[in-house]
């Protein structure tokens, strides 16, 4: 017999004793669910008639001293006002002979009933009493009288009602109790049987697990083995069910990996002997890179060099015939278009020979004291020059919290904000440009503000790379080459400092630069 179908029929064994269980339960919960049914069936209704009667009895008595006492009294009004309590006295009175026939078609004990009716009947007969000396205009005493004999009976049957209804309150208690512990015996006969239930679906259950239990221990314990290395481990469990045929397919597996274990380790060797080779291209590979990379350096140094010098004695030859040669107009705008040319060109070259040095760490930065008003002043002097041009408003605000001087590198600084705010002139063309710088924490905040063209959000972080725009095309409208932004980047993460940047397009842009804020007398403590 497999291994499934053993299952298969144990599980159908248990679920049918589970099932018999279930339905015993249920058959003994619907008998006791139907018990609680006739018991509140059967007595509900004769407590709510004897209720009831009390109730109206009540009612009745109080409706015959309301009528008796508005007839003592000689006024139209409480006339009219015994005259609706005459009528409200019949209405009830009707009322408690209907419920006095509910009581006699459901109760199933008549002395009871007649006990009720009796005194029903004679407390009635008093109230009647009550209401006729009332309309016969006696007096007092003789209402006192009348009352006096009705309290008697009203007492009467305040003790008859009571009685009955704490006979019916007690039958329901006795039946209430035989179901509870009709019921109590059918959980206990309910408990024995899942017991027994569970004893045998676990006696099944170990008999089961020995049969499966065994081959996958002395597997698991084969496969540990295999685990530590020792792959020539085989299963040595035989059986014709599933365990035998994964037992069979374990042995294979182990061979399988037994196999490819060897050729991996083949595999191995030449693949080492290979990376030592790849390694020996890598490193000379690096050291081919690290050389061209020197030889660049130095060839931008060079040519750097050698392109600023004959640019800056242009530069000054083109400024001599401006001042001294007599020049046509026509010529001294070509001269003076060469000289700002000539700028341009000695700008660009300024700004790659400056991206190099960055980048290849020769750049050295030198801590001085720096007086920020001053700076800023001479800084807003410069910048004044491009406002008036544009006719742009020109704001420069510094927090007071700020240090007059603090420690940094100035030439760094300097070309922080210079080329934050020749970018952001140079993008605007109405409103304004603002540049704040305030205190934040232990950091100096610079802030420069502008209502330009704006910048794409998918281009806030590309504008930081060299020689790249948001008017990537050969005929843009602004000039510049694009490494502006790549230096005040660069120079600020020299700085150990942090720049972001928001902007909404045809709004304006907002450059913000985080940097250390050191003071003359932090350097002086150090």
């Amino acid at each position: 017999m497999s291994l499934r179908l053993r299952l298969m029929i144990s599980y159908i064994v248990v679920a049918a004793f589970v099932s018999i269980v279930g339905i015993i339960g249920i058959i003994t919960a619907n008998q006791i669910i139907e018990a609680d049914k006739i018991i509140i069936s059967s007595t509900t209704p004769t407590l709510n008639a004897l209720a009831q009667i009390e109730s109206q009895g009540s009612k009745l008595a109080q409706s015959a001293n309301q009528f008796a006492l508005f007839g003592l009294i000689a006024d139209d009004d409480e006339v009219e006002h015994q005259a609706v309590e005459e009528e409200q006295f019949a209405q009830d009175k009707a009322e408690l002979f209907n419920w006095l026939d509910q009581l006699k078609a459901i109760t199933n004990e008549p002395e009871t009933y007649q006990e009720v009716e009796a005194i029903t009947t004679a407390y009635l007969a008093g109230i009647q009493n009550l209401i006729d000396t009332a309309k016969s205009e006696a007096n007092v005493e003789e209402l006192h009288e009348v009352t006096e004999a009705i309290e008697e009976t009203e007492i009467e049957f305040n003790t008859v009602m009571s009685a009955a209804i704490a006979e019916e309150n007690a039958e329901f208690q006795q039946n209430i109790i035989a179901t509870d512990d009709a019921a109590r015996a059918a959980i206990m006969t309910n408990v024995v049987s899942m017991i027994v239930v569970m004893g045998m679906a676990s006696l099944l259950g170990w008999l089961i697990a020995q049969r499966i239990v065994k081959p996958i221990i002395h597997l698991h314990e084969v496969s540990l083995r295999m685990t530590n290395g020792d792959y020539s481990q085989r299963s040595q469990f035989e059986r014709k069910d599933e365990l035998g045929q994964l037992s069979t397919a374990f042995n294979t597996m182990a061979s399988a990996i037994q196999e490819r274990n060897l050729a991996l380790s083949a595999s191995n060797t030449i693949l080492e002997q290979r990376i030592d080779e790849r390694t020996k291209e890598l490193r000379i590979a690096t050291r081919e890179a690290q050389e061209a990379s020197r030889l660049k350096d130095e060839f931008l140094a060079i040519m750097s060099h050698e392109l600023r010098t004959p640019l800056n004695a242009m530069i000054g030859f083109q400024g001599i015939l401006l001042m001294t040669a007599k020049l046509d107009e026509k010529a001294q705008h070509m001269v003076r278009r060469a000289q700002a040319n000539a700028h341009r060109l000695l700008t660009l070259i300024n700004d790659i020979l400056d991206v190099s040095r960055i980048e290849s760490g020769r750049m050295q930065f030198v801590k001085s004291e720096v007086g920020l008003h001053d700076l800023v002043d001479r800084l807003e002097s410069q910048m004044s020059v491009l406002a008036d041009e544009k006719k742009l408003q020109f704001t420069v605000d510094i927090d007071p919290r700020l240090p007059a001087t603090i420690l940094i590198d100035e030439d760094a600084l300097t070309k922080i904000i210079t080329n934050l705010m020749g970018n952001a002139f140079k993008f605007t063309e109405k409103g304004g440009v603002d540049l704040k710088l305030t205190q934040r924490d232990s950091s100096v905040v610079i802030t420069v503000q502008d209502t330009g063209i704006g910048i794409p959000t998918h281009m806030h972080n590309a504008i930081f790379e060299r020689f790249r725009q948001v008017d990537g095309s050969s005929n843009r409208t602004h000039g510049g080459s694009g490494l502006g932004l790549a230096i005040v980047q660069k120079l600020v993460l020299a700085l150990n400092g942090t720049i972001n940047v928001q902007s909404v397009v045809g709004e304006g842009s907002a450059f913000t630069v985080v940097l250390p804020l050191e003071t003359v007398s932090e350097k002086v403590a150090v």
